[in-house]
């Protein structure tokens, strides 16, 4: 009886104190100290926005469908921010990105096996086909970006094809996705930045929530190949 409940102790443990689990309560401590020290309205709108959001990559990592019901909340408070800030690519993006969202929850929840997404193979000529599509893309937004005054078209137009790409994967169910999170995450860290360097400490928040972001989305391109390798076995 003693080993059985040792072994049931050893196998929680194990389930809850992973990697995953401890990175993302290190970054929700991380942000909320940093909301408390700059603590405003506004301050707090963006330690919900980035906990959400932080929250749902993490999912995506573990290829679980509720990632898309945490980013849908994520987006519906950053959009209220963007406003603010007159990022008016990432705006846009999150508009788009809440209804390509809803699609793809379906899409998930209807392909769960053993509480992960089956994983999907992609053909090199559909791969090629969505990378040329968001290179004119990215050059047709960045223009309508510039001449409509938005700060930096350039980099607003970019992480905006970058998560595009991403949730276009995403919602195809590949691994792929991450090389475009990862992109998207590298330019809205990027613009966070400069808003920190102008006054907006409060941006630091961002910082943080876009570098965890990152640290997840490279953890799921490992977790993701080796459920490729389980799913082919079973």
């Amino acid at each position: 009886m003693a080993g059985e409940q040792s072994l049931t102790y050893n196998e929680i443990m194990k389930k809850f104190l992973n990697f995953s689990n401890i990175f993302f309560v290190i970054s929700f401590l991380v942000c909320m100290v940093l909301a408390i020290c700059y603590s405003s309205f506004m301050t707090w709108l963006i330690f919900a926005s980035v906990i959400l959001g932080i929250a749902s990559s993490k999912f995506t990592a573990e290829g679980k469908w509720i990632t898309f019901v945490f980013d849908i909340l994520s987006y519906g408070v950053y959009i209220y921010i963007c406003l603010i800030e007159r990022y008016y690519g990432e705006l846009a993006l999150s508009v788009f990105v809440i209804i390509i969202h809803l699609i793809s929850l379906f899409e998930w929840k209807k392909n769960d096996k053993n509480n992960h997404v089956l994983i999907r193979k992609l053909g090199g000529r559909e791969v090629s086909l969505s990378l040329l599509i968001s290179l004119i893309g990215l050059v047709i937004y960045s223009t309508i970006l510039f001449y409509a005054g938005s700060e930096y078209p350039i980099l607003n137009a970019l992480s905006s094809v970058c998560y595009l790409v991403g949730n276009y994967y995403a919602f195809r169910r590949s691994s792929f996705q991450f090389f475009g999170y990862i992109g998207y995450e590298v330019v809205f860290v990027s613009l966070w930045i400069l808003s920190a360097a102008g006054g907006n400490l409060g941006s630091l928040l961002f910082l943080v929530g876009g570098l965890s972001e990152m640290v997840f989305q490279v953890s799921g391109i490992f977790e993701w190949n080796k459920a490729v390798k389980y799913q082919k076995k079973a």
